[in-house]
């Protein structure tokens, strides 16, 4: 049965009928809302439940993030990179391998799952395989991610904010060039005596 068919159990508020949605041996599901600085990532990311912690998507976490990782669940492999190119991710499941950056990182069979079309992963594991945390508020069924490099989603944002703030800069400085100031000379003595906007060629108030 896949994750959306079942039902969405919230972490700390789990009643009789939830756990009457999860058959016998099989993890239950829950939702989280994922976040990154002050945004929100994914509304509902399906995780599994672990014994200590939980298991999220791979391939929909790495998407979210901006990782160029991509997942073959139903061989059980992911292979890709993080950050850049050269930072390259290998996984396969049938031999309970991950591979990150050359380094060869075992992990327990039941920490890597594979359900429909992703590979879901204990939450520390990922934090051992990429540069980052997440912080997972049970009550609050929130995952924060607290990166510890710049990820490729927040030099877009920054990107972004330059634009915008180049953007805004350009605006005031056109606003400013159809502005003149209003100069009369009386009796020899030149004053200003108000700033006035330029409409055709001629001065508006």
């Amino acid at each position: 049965m896949g994750a959306r068919s079942h039902l969405a159990c919230i972490p700390g508020l789990l009643s009789a009928a939830c756990l009457a949605q999860v058959p016998d041996g099989e993890p239950e599901w829950f939702f989280y809302s994922l976040r990154l600085e002050d945004r929100v990532l994914r509304d509902a990311l399906p995780t599994l439940a672990g014994r200590e912690a939980p298991r999220l998507p791979l391939q929909e976490f790495c998407q979210a993030l901006g990782l160029g990782i991509r997942v073959d669940a139903p061989r059980g492999q992911a292979t890709g990179f993080f950050l850049n190119e050269k930072r390259r991710f290998r996984l396969d499941l049938s031999r309970s391998l991950a591979v990150v950056e050359g380094r060869e990182l075992p992990f327990p069979k039941e920490a890597v799952l594979a359900r429909q079309e992703d590979l879901y992963v204990d939450l520390r594991l990922l934090q051992q395989w990429f540069p980052l945390a997440v912080e997972a508020d049970l009550h609050a069924a929130t995952l924060k991610v607290k990166p510890r490099e710049l990820l490729p989603l927040q030099a877009q944002w920054e990107r972004e904010r330059r634009l915008a703030l180049r953007a805004g800069e350009h605006d005031l400085a056109v606003a400013h060039d159809h502005r003149t100031v209003a100069v009369f000379e009386v009796g020899g003595d030149r004053r200003q005596v108000g700033v006035v906007r330029e409409e055709n060629g001629f001065a508006v108030a």
